[in-house]
């Protein structure tokens, strides 16, 4: 089972997307990973909320993006269920793009807890595939970031299982060669790149 082409260099622009993720997450404070709730008797209870995260990582990454991609907007859960080139686009997390110009489609980001259901991360996963295989106007990267910590549970065993919950992906591969996956472990810290070798197989 093939999980990502690791041999593949990005263009320099689809680099800085990378590299301004890392730097913004190194700026989250701790509550926006995971987010105090109000118990009806004791302490709060502290869980991952992935709208409290993203409204964070949306503050950190602008002014970057602003000051690195001058002529890129990042845009936080942009409606393309309605878009007349792109067809149940659904609303994805992020995207690097020129708005109005399918020409200058970057950069597609999705965000997930990593103790989110595999279902959650398998529509993700089909998602950022969708957006790097448009006929026209083609998004040129794709990445799915995951954050918080939660026992043993990573992004290879996630993607692993939802990819092996769906005959079609785990024929085809799920993994589009553009496709990077980032864990943002813990406040404090930047978020890294995981690197997803092929799986073996019979051994």
């Amino acid at each position: 089972m093939e999980l990502v082409n690791t041999d593949l260099v990005f263009s320099e622009s689809t680099q800085t997307v990378l590299g301004l993720i890392a730097e913004a997450t190194t700026a989250i404070p701790s509550p926006y990973i995971k987010f105090p709730v109000a118990e009806l008797h004791g302490g709060p209870t502290l869980k991952a909320l992935e709208r409290v995260y993203c409204y964070e990582l949306y503050h950190r990454m602008r002014p970057l993006a602003e000051k690195r991609l001058p002529n890129i907007s990042l845009s936080g859960e942009v409606d393309k269920r309605g878009h007349p080139i792109i067809r149940r686009g659904g609303i994805p997390d992020f995207l690097f793009h020129e708005p109005g110009n399918m020409g200058g489609n970057l950069a597609i980001v999705e965000v997930k807890r990593i103790d989110a259901e595999v279902g959650g991360v398998r529509k993700d996963i089909k998602r950022l595939r969708q957006y790097l295989s448009f006929k026209d106007g083609a998004y040129r990267a794709g990445v799915l970031l995951f954050f918080g910590e939660s026992g043993e549970k990573n992004p290879t065993g996630l993607i692993r299982s939802a990819l092996s919950a769906d005959r079609e992906m785990h024929q085809r591969s799920y993994l589009h060669p553009c496709i990077r996956v980032l864990w943002h472990r813990r406040a404090g810290e930047a978020a890294f790149e995981v690197p997803l070798e092929p799986a073996t197989s019979g051994k």
